[in-house]
């Protein structure tokens, strides 16, 4: 008999039942045989009990019946005295069965709770293992044709020959795209959320221009919706800071959002501050988004920040996937934070929450300024052969549109087996890898490419449209130098071409600081012409850095003075509010108002 087919009779149940039943009555003779007729189950009851939980119900009862067949008919025979002499020994004979018999029960409902246990636990493996896929594969789907919306735009509003009217449609398709991707993100995150793999991605960014973003992607739904959209900022508000952009302007969204989606009419307004200068170079900011809507109902409250929940009688009503508070305290806790609210139902809520962040130093800060577009290669730059792998013809293409003018050799492939025949033949000196594609993917063809000598010079950069953070450690396993997700920006394209390839580009020229076209004097004598009450409500809009609130004051000023109103416009455009309220405080030095 083999050792496969011993281990097998061994752990028959009823070959352990009875061995058990064995073991007892062999210690009933020795060494307890000194117990003579007393306590005669002592030595029974942890077989049965051993032999129920081992085997189950039958096993127990087995064990059960089996005792009390050695004890009836078998132990006077073994034993100088028998156990069973008296109807009482009769009666603790049966006493003993029923137990048994209630142990053995008890015993299998333990293994039946761990067996429908552990068939849960297979199945919700096996549904997140599902999920997983479905994520992955939507996330290629939906970023994918987005890729395409958000770098065509781009393109169409990097060109010298289109109207102001063509880049503000432009803008709004663009914005309205990122904001159809942070949908997208949600969707992911809550992923990501329950299985803790999020990270903290810190970057030096510019406060303002996220909160002006951030202002102008949610003014349409606040008209659609006849709400008034403020921001308020404290005159002290730092201009560049260092935490997650992304996350940051993720949480904004989702609870300006919300707070239009549930106010039916009436404001919002969002208010940014320091609360805490914890350091030197660290601060404390808080945010808070208050709305005039209907508020939280009382018994909503417990639920609120749970996921795929939708609150009151609204809930039919409004759209969204439930996921922009549960992602929304995920984040700010990731960022050190914590986020709260206030409300009463029927007059509106206020959310808030503090998140520490470090200040960026003007040096840096002028290293972090806004992108300025690439217009060409520098002089003196070698010759470069790139090669696009991509499936999709529309994605080959605005990779075309963005490569192209600036001088790079370009050659297509359409997916992993014809990007290594070109590879072995042309020998480019950068791939640009998608991973998704027929007959060959990108990872494969990767490693094969990298099996040569030239192989392991040339640059692999995979872009994909996949977005969950394990894919992206297994494509860099695969070969690939770096990684770029899908929709990607025109700077991280051109960003990656200077890291690996060191190409040097040639950039827009800088817009003349407003500072160099009108001096705060000049400002000030164009200012004195104004009425107090307008110089009056300017500084007070200026102060709280509300731009909607500006843009209405400077709409008055133009009926007044033109040129400046366009002056000051162009401040707003380009966030000059330092440079404003320097002038408008050297008008109350001087006793205008």
């Amino acid at each position: 008999m083999g050792i496969k087919k011993v281990v097998r009779y061994i752990k028959n149940r009823w070959v352990v039942t009875v061995a058990l039943v064995a073991l007892g009555a062999a210690l009933r003779i020795w060494p307890l045989g000194v117990l003579e007729t007393h306590v005669p189950w002592l030595t029974f009851y942890p077989m049965v009990m051993v032999a129920a939980v081992y085997g189950g119900l039958f096993a127990g009862l087995g064990a059960a019946v089996l005792v009390c067949l050695i004890i009836e008919f078998l132990w006077p025979v073994l034993a100088p005295q028998p156990f069973i002499q008296t109807f009482a020994d009769r009666l603790g004979m049966t006493v003993f069965f029923l137990n048994c018999a209630l142990m053995s029960y008890i015993a299998e409902a333990m293994r039946r709770a761990q067996r429908k246990a552990k068939q849960s636990q297979e199945q919700a493996e096996i549904a997140n293992k599902a999920k997983s896929v479905f994520l992955a594969n939507m996330s290629h789907e939906l970023r994918t044709p987005l890729n395409t919306i958000l770098g065509f735009s781009r393109i169409l509003n990097n060109a010298p020959d289109g109207t102001k009217e063509q880049k503000t449609n432009l803008d709004i398709i663009t914005r309205s795209g990122e904001h159809l991707l942070n949908l997208i993100n949600n969707i992911l995150d809550i992923s990501k959320i329950e299985s803790e793999k999020t990270v903290l991605e810190e970057t030096n960014f510019d406060l303002y221009s996220l909160l002006k973003d951030v202002q102008s992607m949610m003014e349409a739904g606040a008209i659609e919706n006849n709400i008034v959209l403020t921001f308020e900022q404290s005159p002290d508000l730092p201009r560049f800071v260092t935490a997650d952009s992304l996350k940051l302007r993720q949480v904004l969204i989702n609870l300006i959002g919300n707070a239009i989606k549930y106010t039916g009419k009436g404001k919002v307004i969002v208010r940014t501050a320091i609360v805490k200068q914890e350091t030197s170079q660290r601060i404390r900011l808080r945010f808070e988004v208050e709305d005039t809507g209907l508020g939280i109902r009382i018994e909503d409250r417990e639920k609120l920040f749970s996921p795929f929940v939708r609150l009151g009688d609204q809930a039919t009503n409004v759209s969204g996937t439930g996921l922009g508070l549960t992602i929304s305290k995920q984040n700010v806790e990731l960022m050190g934070g914590q986020i709260g609210y206030t409300s009463e139902f029927g007059k509106g809520s206020t959310f808030y929450f503090e998140i520490p962040m470090m200040l960026v130093t003007d040096e840096v800060a002028a290293t972090s300024s806004q992108y300025r577009p690439v217009k060409g290669l520098a002089d003196g730059q070698p010759h470069y052969r790139l090669l696009i792998v991509e499936d999709q013809p529309e994605s080959r293409l605005l990779l075309r549109k963005l490569l192209e003018p600036l001088g790079f050799e370009l050659r297509e492939a359409v997916n992993g087996q014809e990007a290594v025949a070109i590879f072995e033949e042309w020998h480019p000196a950068l791939i640009w890898m998608d991973i998704r594609m027929p007959v060959m993917n990108g990872t494969d063809a990767t490693r094969i490419i990298r099996k040569s000598d030239s192989g392991a010079r040339t640059k692999i950069i995979a872009l994909t449209a996949h977005a969950l953070s394990e894919e992206k450690l297994e494509i860099i396993e695969a070969g690939c130098d770096d990684f770029i997700r899908k929709p990607y920006h025109e700077r991280e394209i051109f960003e990656a071409l200077t890291k690996h390839l060191h190409v040097q580009f040639l950039y827009t020229e800088e817009q003349t600081p407003v500072s160099n076209i009108i001096s705060e004097e000049e400002l000030v004598g164009k200012m004195m012409c104004l009425p107090i009450t307008l110089v009056q409500d300017l500084t007070k809009a200026v102060e709280l850095l509300d731009e909607s609130s500006c843009r209405v004051v400077i709409e008055q000023i133009d009926e007044i003075s033109a040129e400046l109103s366009e002056d000051l416009k162009y401040m707003i455009d380009n966030l000059q509010y330092r440079e404003m309220l320097s002038a408008l405080d050297n008008i109350a030095k001087r006793g205008a108002i």
